[in-house]
């Protein structure tokens, strides 16, 4: 069995969802709702009901993170991107950094 990715609608930047034919005024309200608190499952389940063909492709919740970031030096401006893994770790809803799955380049 394969696993398909999906798509975090709470990280997914605004073209991704348009491009999902999720209509504007919809991505309009994603994009507000998600400003203040994460978009709960019930959310991304109306959606689905909505839009029957993104059924199975969203999520609220990732695995695996991307990070941009500009580091300013005195001689030189470098990009760095970071992408890791995190797993649960024991209760609170703490997060870790899987092992072996921190990638960082600098450009």
């Amino acid at each position: 069995t394969s696993s398909q990715a999906k798509i975090n609608i709470n990280t997914a930047p605004a073209e991704t969802l348009v491009a999902l034919k999720i209509s504007a005024d919809q991505v309009a309200d994603i994009l507000r709702l998600r400003t203040d608190n994460p978009i709960e499952q019930k959310l991304v389940n109306e959606i689905e009901e909505a839009y029957p063909e993104l059924k199975g492709k969203l999520t609220n919740q990732s695995q695996r993170f991307s990070i941009y970031g500009r580091v300013v030096m005195p001689s030189v401006t470098r990009w760095l991107r970071a992408e890791a893994g995190v797993a649960s770790a024991g209760g609170g809803g703490r997060r870790v950094i899987q092992k072996n799955s921190l990638a960082i380049e600098f450009y």
